[in-house]
C-alpha cells in the first residue's frame, strides 16, 4: 500500500452460507494498469557484449542489438563492465551503449 507505483486498488467479497453458517470472504489487490506500465529501449552500439540487470533480472545484448523492456514502475538499470552505470529508467528512455578505442559509457538519449 505505500508503492508509489500503485495507482488502483480493486476490491471483492463474497458471501456463502455453509451448514448454516454464513462466511464472508474479502480481498483486496493493489497495482497499476498495462497502459501505465513503463517502456525503455536499451542499445548495443559497441562491438563487444552488454551485460546489465533490469528488475532483478540479467542481460546481455550482443553488439548492434537492441532490446525493449516494459516494467511496471521505473526500475534501475545496472550496467556491468565495462560500463559500470546505475541508472533509473522512466517511460519512453533509450540508452545506448558506446564505445571506441576500449572506452565504453552509456548515454540516455534524447526522446
Amino acid at each position: 500500500m505505500v508503492d508509489p507505483g500503485v495507482t488502483e486498488t480493486g476490491v471483492a467479497i463474497a458471501h456463502r452460507t455453509y451448514k448454516g453458517m454464513q462466511d464472508y470472504y474479502a480481498v483486496q489487490l493493489f497495482g497499476r494498469p498495462r497502459s501505465d506500465s513503463v517502456h525503455f529501449v536499451v542499445r548495443n552500439d559497441t562491438s563487444v557484449a552488454v551485460r546489465y540487470r533490469v528488475g532483478g533480472r540479467d542481460y546481455t545484448l550482443g553488439p548492434r542489438y537492441a532490446r525493449t523492456h516494459a516494467e511496471c514502475t521505473p526500475p534501475e538499470l545496472h550496467f556491468e563492465a565495462p560500463l559500470r552505470k546505475s541508472l533509473t529508467a522512466a517511460n519512453g528512455d533509450r540508452f545506448a551503449a558506446v564505445g571506441r578505442a576500449g572506452e565504453f559509457s552509456i548515454v540516455r538519449e534524447s526522446r
